[in-house]
């Protein structure tokens, strides 16, 4: 099972303060809605993408 660092929740959240339309509450609910799915796509395929309203994902990419 892969989990993310708090180095990399951090870097996550600080995407979503440089400016761009998206809020932390969208990304934040999108990631514990689809937990299960997001870190199987990162076993298997190393990344895993995170859509915005804006159109501008947020890719997660396997340490």
């Amino acid at each position: 099972m892969l989990l993310m660092s708090g180095a990399e929740i951090e870097r996550l959240l600080s995407l979503l303060e440089d400016g761009r339309n998206r809020s932390r509450e969208e990304v934040i609910r999108y990631v514990v809605e689809n937990r299960a799915q997001i870190l199987a796509e990162l076993e298997q395929k190393g990344e895993s993408v995170i859509p915005s309203l804006d159109g501008e994902p947020i890719i997660l990419r396997a340490a």
